[in-house]
């Protein structure tokens, strides 16, 4: 339920990597040597910047392939030769898929990071998510398509960020019934325990 569109997607991976004490900035606009480009995340730590592109899929078995990675390093290129930033800065290219063969082949040669479904074996999306119970919000059972935009919103987009609100106050200002979100929050305490 993060989709279809990416954007939601990509508010989510930012809450997952300021959990891992990172810096995040979303949907920046930032100039090339030759054009602009809107970078979905921009994560940083110690001086190190990466520049983020987040591909969501709907639908299992879906992979992230090299054309996405070419796509990626010809952005990045192209911001490097700019003069935007003094910092290190890499490519990162994120996803809840899986990727090919050949993306990953691409993206060691040209030295572009990869984070996705069981990748990098055994430091992937799944191990970041569950390593601190960053779940989305959407995984619940009780949560329903309707609630999505009442809860990003509000930046409530993991379940540990359900854990923290004020039932009451929050039904009152997104109009979603009291026994509705104790459900939910119920649920969230389940899988955080």
């Amino acid at each position: 339920m993060l989709g279809p569109e990416g954007f939601i997607f990509e508010k989510y991976i930012g809450c997952l990597f300021r959990e891992n004490n990172y810096i995040v900035k979303t949907n920046r606009w930032i100039n090339g040597k030759c054009i602009d480009y809107e970078i979905d995340v921009l994560i940083e730590k110690n001086n190190n910047i990466l520049i983020g592109e987040c591909k969501y899929r709907n639908k299992q078995g879906e992979r992230i392939d090299v054309g996405v990675c070419l796509k990626s390093y010809a952005t990045f290129f192209d911001i490097k030769n700019g003069n935007y930033f003094k910092e290190e800065i890499k490519p990162i290219i994120i996803t809840n898929a899986k990727f090919t063969t050949k993306a990953i082949k691409y993206a060691n040669c040209q030295g572009v990071e990869l984070l996705g479904w069981n990748h990098p074996e055994n430091n992937g999306l799944e191990y970041l998510i569950e390593n601190k119970n960053l779940y989305p919000i959407t995984i619940l059972p009780s949560f329903k398509q309707s609630f999505i935009n009442a809860f990003f919103s509000n930046e409530i987009i993991t379940i540990k960020d359900i854990l923290l609100i004020d039932i009451e106050k929050f039904s009152k200002k997104v109009n979603i019934p009291i026994s509705q979100l104790e459900k939910i929050k119920k649920e969230a305490q389940a899988l955080c325990h």
